[in-house]
């Protein structure tokens, strides 16, 4: 069986909240692990990144002022209209539509094989989904290839369409990972079932994933088990496969920094993950319902980030691990292991205050650290508690203070409008993020959204009831009310006077010239090629900006 994966462009860079900047200038890594372990099954797989380029032929068109008839551009605002698109999909008809779907097809190959495929980064917009339902249909008419659609769940309803009465889509896999899809391969491969039958893992209801669960618990380590949690299975864990990926679209060179001729070189960054789970089972995390947790051998982390350095020619990583601190013990065995290869890399990765001290700080950055993002939350002891976080604050303060000695990076999340959350607990959480304003270099900031977690599992324990699907998108996640605290109506109001006052914060005392996007992300990254002292970088920031191109 021969499978094409793409990702699909979203819509960039429009004034809109909540809608993305630009796309990840790094290879996302969802596809690759597909690749990589169905290939190893023996399926075919091919993949593109339909984002990056609309993105870049999109700015290129832009810039050189192409001519009508040559142009490249595709105008992602037209798939972000849920009521055009809920025409076409129950006319099938919309010239427009597809004249620019079309001129996204004609950036890829995509004849010739029998499965095609969409991967969904997020479903924050619905544009991805729009122009994902025009291209499926011209693909569908063209080849007759099976397509499914996969990624953070969808809709129940696509612009008022049920899932299953779609007819040019066969199958939709809702966070379905490596494993599981292989599983479907397999099914389909074997000719068990018929194209428009779902299997248990691709319907669209709350059982999602169940065999997968299953194995994932039959082979789970708990966290007092972490020194033998390295004969786990590491099918689990394949290296990812970039090849076939536009890597040349992904690799940048701050526009700045080449004028001033600071350095001259492009930069690719990789991700990398190497473990599953999360052992804090804080109460808001969907990682909180299973307590499945685990974690790859350094010994072969180690051996991987040098085969990839080397095929790959970067020393540039992000880990997209829940945290690369699960334990001390795991994190010093794994900063051991890659300083022992002495590869010379930069690594960006979260990590957690709880598992974390000046020996694991000092191997870390010895083994290539340059970044860290720690889950904070909230400062306030109260909420901390809640929360099931227990951060001892002074402990916390202490590691930014010794991480900022060591040229690391420091930055914290904090979610506004967490469950039962006042005044107070935000006044202490801005308290304490002035106070380490010296040491902290970035704060991300969300607003609480309730999702399938230790929440959702027991409302009553956490002061919750009566929640609910929304009837509207005024934010993400689930209704709910608090006991004894604010009804749905007030939450709402709640939400969104906390992340305004957070924001302002963080605008004036923090981050004066960054803002809530990734952008900064990437200029940090490669300034730390070109400097030694996070100090000269921050400056550096301040006079130029975040900015890339």
């Amino acid at each position: 069986m021969k499978i094409k994966l793409f990702y699909v462009p979203e819509l960039c860079g429009s004034e809109k909240p909540g809608y993305p900047k630009e796309p990840a200038r790094f290879p996302l890594i969802s596809i690759p692990i597909i690749k990589s372990f169905a290939e190893s099954y023996g399926f075919k797989v091919a993949q593109d990144d339909l984002d990056i380029k609309v993105f870049h032929d999109n700015k290129k068109s832009k810039s050189e002022k192409i001519s009508v008839s040559e142009n490249k551009f595709v105008n992602m605002e037209l798939f972000d209209d849920r009521k055009r698109i809920a025409k076409y999909l129950k006319t099938g008809k919309d010239e427009e539509l597809e004249e620019h779907a079309s001129r996204i097809l004609k950036k890829t190959q995509y004849k010739g094989f029998d499965m095609l495929g969409f991967s969904f980064v997020h479903c924050w917009t619905f544009a991805p989904t729009g122009v994902a339902m025009v291209m499926s249909k011209m693909m569908k008419e063209e080849t007759d290839s099976l397509m499914v659609l996969g990624g953070p769940r969808f809709e129940e309803k696509i612009a008022g369409v049920p899932l299953t009465n779609i007819p040019f889509i066969d199958f939709f896999c809702f966070r379905t990972n490596h494993y599981e899809f292989t599983r479907l391969l397999n099914y389909i491969n074997s000719g068990k079932i018929e194209k428009k039958e779902l299997l248990p893992s691709t319907i669209y209801n709350e059982k999602r994933i169940k065999r997968y669960l299953d194995v994932r618990k039959t082979h789970s380590a708990k966290l007092k088990d972490l020194p033998n949690a390295y004969h786990i299975k590491e099918v689990l864990f394949p290296v990812p496969n970039f090849e076939g990926l536009p890597l040349e679209l992904y690799k940048f060179i701050p526009k700045d920094v080449k004028e001033q001729g600071l350095a001259k070189d492009k930069m690719l960054i990789l991700p990398y993950f190497f473990i599953h789970g999360c052992p804090n089972n804080c109460i808001f995390c969907k990682d909180s319902q299973t307590n499945i947790f685990f974690a790859k051998s350094p010994e072969n982390v180690a051996e991987e980030l040098g085969m990839l350095s080397k095929k790959y020619k970067t020393t540039k990583f992000i880990f997209t691990n829940t945290s690369v601190n699960p334990s001390k013990k795991y994190a010093e065995h794994l900063a051991d292991e890659i300083i022992k290869k002495d590869l010379g890399l930069h690594l960006f990765d979260c990590a957690t205050f709880k598992q974390m001290d000046k020996n694991l700080l000092t191997k870390l950055q010895k083994a290539g650290a340059r970044r860290l993002l720690y889950g904070l939350e909230c400062a306030s002891p109260r909420m901390q508690k809640y929360l099931e976080k227990n951060i001892d604050l002074k402990e916390a303060a202490e590691i930014l203070k010794l991480g900022n000695k060591l040229n690391i990076w420091n930055e914290v999340e904090i979610i506004s409008g967490l469950p039962h959350e006042t005044a107070k607990d935000r006044r202490l959480s801005l308290s304490f993020l002035k106070k380490n304003k010296k040491f902290i270099d970035y704060f991300y900031l969300t607003k609480f959204y309730l999702t399938d977690s230790k929440l959702t599992q027991n409302p009553k324990k956490y002061g919750l009831l009566n929640i609910r699907e929304k009837k509207d998108d005024t934010c993400e996640g689930l209704a709910y009310d608090e006991i004894n605290g604010l009804k749905w109506g007030q939450k709402v109001l709640q939400l969104n006077s906390a992340f305004k006052e957070y924001e302002n914060f963080r605008n004036k005392v923090i981050n004066p010239n960054f803002d809530n996007s990734n952008i900064h992300f990437y200029k940090v990254f490669y300034l730390y090629s070109v400097f030694d002292k996070k100090e000269d970088i921050k400056d550096y920031i301040n006079k130029h900006g975040v900015e890339i191109d």
